[in-house]
């Protein structure tokens, strides 16, 4: 029960970018006037939404360049379904940006992970045999 959670935060979390991604929203292009640090709204909210992605790694238990794959399989099938749907519409940008997206997570869960590394260098916990072992967060 203890690996659940995350599975099902992870698939709450797949149904609201899939939602957001394939339900005729924005579709009078509010999101496309807007500019945030100079980029388009619309292209930071694609990357912004797909950053969590590499984060739920530590919580599927997963090889992290399997991992990684199905992130950027994830970001490119939003943009092909797009493609196919009349009131939205494909762009190569949004693709990049999806993908910046995943990418960002992934440097995020490594600085985590490098952190929590740091941090836990003086972290000891008894073993039942008198040893100790490192605690992980991550």
């Amino acid at each position: 029960t203890e690996l659940l959670f995350p599975k099902i935060l992870f698939w709450i979390y797949c149904i609201c970018v899939l939602s957001l991604a394939l339900l005729p929203l924005n579709s009078v292009g509010e999101l496309n006037n807007i500019t945030v640090l100079k980029f388009r709204g619309d292209y930071f909210f694609h990357s912004l939404m797909l950053i969590p992605w590499m984060i739920f790694l530590p919580g599927i238990k997963s090889r992290w360049w399997i991992w990684l794959l199905f992130g950027l399989l994830f970001a490119f099938l939003i943009e092909i379904i797009q493609y196919f749907l009349p009131y939205r519409a494909y762009n190569v940008n949004d693709l990049v940006a999806n993908i910046a997206g995943v990418g960002i997570g992934g440097i995020l869960l490594l600085i985590a992970k490098k952190l929590n590394c740091l941090a836990a260098k003086g972290i000891t916990t008894p073993k039942n045999d008198g040893t100790t072992t490192h605690d992980k967060l991550i």
